[in-house]
């Protein structure tokens, strides 16, 4: 749970639309597919933009930009 911890302080607000509510840490890489519990596999998103992430990662995956960075690259063609 230590990783959520330092996701929070390193993110400090939602990286798709910078919100400070209704945040949480989310697994780029699910854990499901062999995503790490680990600060460079996770971001902090709210809850809409978990919506948003989570029905896009395939289309993010396969232009290789699911990362920490995700918001600055695709927040503005949502």
């Amino acid at each position: 749970e230590n990783y959520k911890a330092v996701v929070r302080a390193r993110d400090s607000v939602c990286q798709i639309c910078g919100s400070s509510k209704n945040l949480t840490v989310h697994h780029i890489i699910p854990k499901c597919q062999k995503g790490g519990n680990t600060p460079v596999n996770c971001i902090l998103l709210c809850k809409i933009a978990t919506g948003l992430y989570t029905s896009n990662r395939d289309i993010l995956m396969e232009a290789n930009i699911a990362d920490q960075k995700v918001a600055e690259r695709v927040a503005d063609s949502w």
